[in-house]
């Protein structure tokens, strides 16, 4: 059995007719209200700030690095007109490396991670781990870092 719909048809046809005539007679609504509500759904991103300072998110607030980058950029300032090519990303044109954990955790707070380091630095962990132990350095780490769940 079909439904047939041919009842609706007359009054959608009216209610059709009627709504285009007043969308006629009256158009400056329909002009207004939606930019209106454009600009107000807009204005959210005119002062939105996004973070894209590899800076911001890998070094240390009060790290030497952030001092002898700015001493290098204001002795050697990139010159206009030069193509560098990886100016979108780093401005300064100097070379950063990310380290990522197999995990995805986080590299700062691994305490065989920081063992290793202090290893490395000062020949062995064993003579230097009653003076700093691993979490000295986290705790270190976690007041000098600019922390984020983004990064």
């Amino acid at each position: 059995k079909k439904i047939r719909f041919g009842f609706l048809e007359q009054p959608l046809s009216r209610l059709c007719f009627k709504y285009a005539w007043f969308v006629a007679d009256h158009p400056w609504p329909f002009i207004l209200v939606p930019i209106l509500i454009t600009i107000c759904c807009g204005y959210g991103y005119l002062n939105k700030y996004d973070v894209d300072d590899i800076n911001k998110y890998y070094v240390p607030m009060d790290a030497q690095g952030l001092t002898e980058r700015a001493v290098i950029t204001e002795l050697f300032p990139p010159l206009n007109g030069t193509y560098v090519p990886s100016r979108s990303i780093n401005e300064d044109g100097q070379v950063v490396i990310i380290v990522t954990a197999q995990d995805e955790g986080n590299i700062l707070s691994m305490r065989s991670l920081v063992a290793e380091n202090m290893k490395g630095v000062n020949g062995s962990s064993e003579e230097k781990s009653s003076k700093f132990p691993p979490q000295k350095w986290e705790k270190l780490y976690k007041k000098r870092c600019f922390w984020s769940k983004d990064a």
